[in-house]
């Protein structure tokens, strides 16, 4: 688990992220972004840029082979007394 994109990306040789499966991403700069489309090697539409280098409170990003699927993580917690 990365919390700085930049440090995920920069240590690829050993994470191989790009090779992965799949991964789940949350807020990205325009700039990482950038350089994270390009070590992939793929094309995205504008939409996704626009989603990803949003900051949304809980939002993140799937990408398994070409699917990319972003996705806001809102939990409904309740306390229901003693359990």
């Amino acid at each position: 688990m990365f919390i700085i994109m930049s440090k995920m990306l920069n240590d690829r040789n050993f994470n191989h992220f790009d090779t992965a499966d799949y991964t789940v991403l949350g807020y990205m700069s325009l700039a990482i972004f950038d350089r994270y489309v390009e070590i992939l090697k793929q094309g995205v539409p504008d939409a996704l840029i626009n989603l990803v280098t949003s900051k949304g409170h809980n939002r993140f990003y799937v990408r398994r082979g070409t699917d990319n699927i972003v996705f806001g993580f809102d939990p409904k917690l309740v306390y229901r007394g003693n359990v």
